[in-house]
């Protein structure tokens, strides 16, 4: 059946449109055409505080529906706000259509040459010309359009329709200004899945702790979780629950989102030790994924998508600041700020020196006034100077840090080497070799030493607090095993003092918390020491 459509003129056909505000759309659409960024960058640069300055007094400044865009289309954006209403205010658009033939040619041509003009052809039409030329980025249907109708009532071209065009327009054109906010439904079964972690306090409303804090916690409530199903004594099968949880789809769900975000250069543990996860994001989190996945799948799809969402919300969290800090921090920001306060001090200097014509007796104190005032805006501009300074200063010490990062890159892939060797040799080899020396290892504690006890058997043990113990025996041993992570300052100097005339070597634990860890680290450190004699 063919379509029915009408005819219209274009300024006629933009009324019967939703469109809250064509300013926004043709704005947006311009700066999201990553082809003539440059282009905008350019013109921006020739009076950019003047044009930053127009931007801030928009409505558009901090418009969350352009800041929840991406960074680089966002200072485009905010760079061609400033030019576009600049340019209206004169009743001019020359920069404009400049940047529309250049970024967005195929539509410019297309409206230029055709009569009456099908919004249908041109969406498909510019698709087919995006795939032709093969770019690496474009932009969406809603922004070709609002090209379009600009161009439309710029040429005074007429419209044919129907009313399946305006619902493609109006449903396309709305994407810009949609909320993105995300209403989450009640939910009962979210707060049955958080009773669950009531151990950790999550149900307070003061709860709050560090992303890794509680991944930790939850993982320790999984393998509680586990040993009561399969009936397991907890204490005596620790390790083999740390094994057991790694597969818990919830550390699925974190892993294989930490492989993404390592893939593309983000650390995932630093991540989690910045990001602060209180009562309500957790709440939040939960039902999303219960919401994800329409309340059809299983308990493990919780789990995973939980675990995946808790490191994006992370990484999201940092996103959005940087970004924000990117954004509000720029030199067109601070060089504004430090203008208008110039401004304001010289029209008080101005205003003084009208009262100091009208009252005499006030003209010496009116003068010293003015003279500070004066003098404060020469020490904001030294401070400005000494901001560039800085900047240099902190650019110098980047470069320093990135020096000592990749000293620190080869140390660990030395040690990366040394572990590989370490791997070669079993764990009952290694505890046996052990077995052999005279060792001590102080700190760490009571549960930590007694899984080492069990497996270091002629070893002995003393704890931090058993400070009062002489300590005269170490000075017979072939080393002493310090765990620096649990210990004191006394019981270091008393060690320190004991053994100060003979060479008795002192190795350090390490971090790790997992009793095979901790014996491949001694080991490692112990068989060096052997080569080295």
């Amino acid at each position: 059946m063919q379509r029915l459509r009408r005819v219209m003129n274009s300024r006629n056909f933009i009324k019967i449109l939703d469109i809250p505000d064509f300013d926004m759309l043709l704005m947006v659409a311009i700066g999201s055409r990553e082809f003539i960024h440059p282009d905008i960058k350019e013109q921006y640069n020739q009076n950019k505080e003047y044009f930053y300055g127009i931007f801030k007094q928009s409505p558009y400044y901090e418009d969350e529906r352009i800041a929840c865009l991406s960074a680089e289309n966002y200072k485009a954006i905010q760079q061609y706000i400033g030019i576009y209403l600049h340019e209206k205010s004169l009743q001019k658009n020359e920069q404009t259509m400049r940047f529309i033939k250049k970024g967005f040619r195929f539509v410019f041509n297309y409206i230029k040459n055709t009569k009456q003009i099908d919004f249908y052809q041109i969406r498909d039409g510019y698709f087919k010309h995006v795939n032709k030329h093969a770019y690496d980025k474009t932009v969406q249907s809603a922004h070709i359009f609002s090209i379009a109708l600009y161009l439309c009532e710029e040429f005074n071209k007429d419209i044919i329709f129907d009313d399946f065009d305006i619902n493609l327009l109006n449903s396309s054109i709305q994407q810009v200004f949609s909320d993105l906010t995300v209403f989450l439904p009640e939910n009962k079964m979210v707060e049955e899945f958080l009773a669950k972690y009531k151990k950790m306090g999550i149900q307070r409303n003061d709860f709050n702790i560090p992303l890794n804090n509680l991944v930790i916690a939850m993982n320790h409530i999984h393998k509680e979780q586990y040993a009561v199903e399969k009936n397991i004594d907890f204490d005596r099968n620790i390790e083999s629950l740390n094994e057991i949880i790694k597969s818990h789809p919830f550390s699925n769900g974190i892993t294989q989102t930490a492989l993404l975000l390592q893939y593309c250069n983000v650390h995932p543990i630093d991540l989690q030790n910045i990001t602060a996860i209180d009562k309500k994001i957790m709440k939040d989190l939960v039902a999303l994924a219960y919401h994800a996945i329409d309340n059809k799948l299983t308990n493990d799809d919780i789990y995973s998508v939980l675990g995946s969402y808790l490191l994006l919300y992370s990484l999201m969290n940092d996103y959005n600041l940087t970004k924000h800090n990117y954004m509000i921090t720029s030199h067109e920001e601070t060089y504004l700020e430090l203008q208008q306060l110039k401004n304001e001090y010289e029209n008080k200097i101005n205003s003084l020196q009208l009262i100091e014509n009208l009252k005499n007796n006030e003209i010496h104190q009116l003068r010293e006034t003015g003279e500070k005032l004066q003098s404060t805006i020469m020490d904001l501009e030294k401070q400005l100077s000494k901001k560039d300074i800085k900047m240099k200063e902190l650019k110098e010490d980047i470069y320093r840090l990135e020096e000592k990062q990749k000293e620190v890159d080869r140390l660990l892939s030395i040690q990366q080497d040394s572990t590989s060797t370490i791997l070669e040799v079993s764990f009952e080899e290694m505890v046996e070799y052990l077995n052999r020396k005279k060792g001590v290892i102080i700190g760490g504690n009571q549960g930590w030493q007694e899984n080492l006890r069990t497996i270091l058997t002629d070893f002995r043990f003393i704890l931090p607090e058993e400070l009062h113990m002489n300590l005269d025996f170490l000075t017979n041993q072939d080393f002493i095993i310090f765990n620096e992570s649990y210990n004191n300052h006394s019981m270091f100097n008393k060690v320190k003092s004991t053994i100060a005339n003979v060479h008795i070597p002192i190795i350090y634990t390490g971090t790790a918390t997992n009793t095979n860890l901790t014996i491949q680290s001694i080991y490692s450190k112990i068989l060096k020491l052997d080569e080295n004699k």
